[in-house]
C-alpha cells in the first residue's frame, strides 16, 4: 500500500503559508528531508512524520486518510448555529459544532427559569463536561444533586443517569462538551 505523504504535507504547508524553511524550524526536520518527502523521493519514518504533523497542526492519521484539509477545519459563525427546541419548551440547545467529522461536540444549553418536573434522567455512551455562563444550574447525576453557579463547571461519565434543571429565577446559559457527539 502506497501513501502520498509528500503531496499532503505540501498541501497543508502551503495552505498554512509556510515555507519549507519555516516548517523545518517548527518541526526540527531538515529542509532537505522535507523537500525530499514532498517530492516523494523519501518515505518519512514515523518519528519524522509525527514531528511534521505536529508542526502543521495535524494528526498523524490525517496523512494516512482520505479526508481533505477543508474537512478538518469547520468554522461556524455567530447566527449560523443550529437551534433545537427542547421538547418541554423550557429552553433550547444550540449546536456549536454542527458539521464535519468530529470526535467531540460543543453545545450551548439555554434553560428558562422554573423547575421542570418532567426532566427524566438520561444516559448515553461517553462523557461530558459543562460550565455555567449565566444563572444557576442544578445537575443531577446518579440521583446526586449539584448546584452550579456562574463560572462553576462539572464533568462526568455520561453513562450515569443525569439531567439538568433551572431552579433559579433567571435564564440559565451553559456550554457543554460531549464525547462522542450525540446531536
Amino acid at each position: 500500500m502506497n501513501y502520498d505523504f509528500g503531496t499532503k504535507i505540501r498541501e497543508v504547508r502551503k495552505a498554512k503559508k509556510l515555507s519549507i524553511a519555516e516548517l523545518s524550524e517548527k518541526s526540527g526536520v531538515s529542509n532537505g528531508m522535507i523537500s525530499q518527502i514532498e517530492r516523494n523521493t523519501v518515505i518519512p519514518s514515523a518519528v519524522v512524520l509525527a514531528k511534521i504533523a505536529r508542526a502543521l497542526g495535524q494528526s498523524v492519521s490525517y496523512f494516512f486518510g482520505e479526508e481533505g484539509l477543508e474537512d478538518s477545519i469547520v468554522l461556524c459563525k455567530k447566527g449560523e448555529h443550529k437551534k433545537i427546541k427542547r421538547s418541554n419548551n423550557r429552553g433550547y440547545i444550540e449546536l456549536l459544532t454542527p458539521k464535519g467529522r468530529r470526535q467531540i461536540e460543543l453545545i450551548k444549553v439555554v434553560i428558562y427559569p422554573g423547575i421542570d418536573r418532567n426532566n427524566d434522567p438520561v444516559s448515553h455512551p461517553g462523557e461530558e463536561c459543562g460550565i455555567v455562563i449565566q444563572g444557576t444550574l442544578t445537575v443531577i447525576v446518579n440521583q446526586n444533586k449539584y448546584c452550579l453557579q456562574e463560572g462553576d463547571s462539572i464533568q462526568f461519565d455520561s453513562t450515569i443517569p443525569h439531567c439538568y434543571l433551572n431552579e433559579g429565577e433567571t435564564e440559565c446559559i451553559s456550554i457543554w462538551a460531549e464525547q462522542p457527539y450525540t446531536w
